[in-house]
């Protein structure tokens, strides 16, 4: 027996696909050729091997913040926060590299934890929410996005405005 025997192909069709599709599980490629289709499916299954596979937890205010490594996708994160139930299979965001993937979970993980619009706890001060955020930019910009927020929903209160209305109020744009 061998790993060929494990592989489905699917033949071109005319119109529709005209290439060949080889599968195995739900990881496929596709070439000209069947030969093709296979040399791709294996160098598909040699890069999955490859490189780190370490996957990471950031806890922050009651939510936690996973990390891991899809073989076809990359490095995606997931923000769960008391009420998981234990699936990462839904609801989370792919982005690519290592440092990004870790860097986007920490930016969306303060957010959660300032917001307060998913059941769990939050924080009041923007300066607490970004405790987690390592990059120094990156936690300027959302405390100034926080505060800036902030002063857009009082305006709303105030005067009774839309989300668009406050925003160009705050801008200077609109009187």
């Amino acid at each position: 027996m061998k790993i060929t025997d494990y592989i489905t192909y699917l033949e071109p069709m005319k119109r529709w696909r005209e290439y060949w599709t080889a599968r195995v599980g739900e990881l496929e490629a596709t070439g000209k050729t069947r030969e093709e289709a296979t040399t791709a499916l294996f160098r598909k299954v040699e890069q999955g091997y490859a490189g780190n596979y370490t996957p990471l937890v950031i806890p922050h205010c009651g939510y936690v913040a996973h990390i891991w490594r899809d073989v076809e996708a990359g490095w995606c994160y997931a923000i769960k926060g008391l009420y998981f139930d234990g699936r990462l299979d839904h609801s989370y965001c792919i982005v690519g590299g290592y440092d990004a993937t870790i860097r986007a979970a920490r930016k969306h993980l303060a957010d959660y934890v300032y917001d307060g619009e998913e059941p769990g706890p939050t924080v009041r001060h923007p300066e607490k929410a970004a405790e987690c955020i390592i990059n120094e930019e990156d936690c300027r910009e959302f405390i100034s996005r926080a505060y800036r927020t902030k002063r857009v929903q009082a305006i709303m209160a105030e005067r009774g405005v839309s989300w668009e209305q406050a925003n160009m109020i705050e801008d200077g744009l609109r009187k």
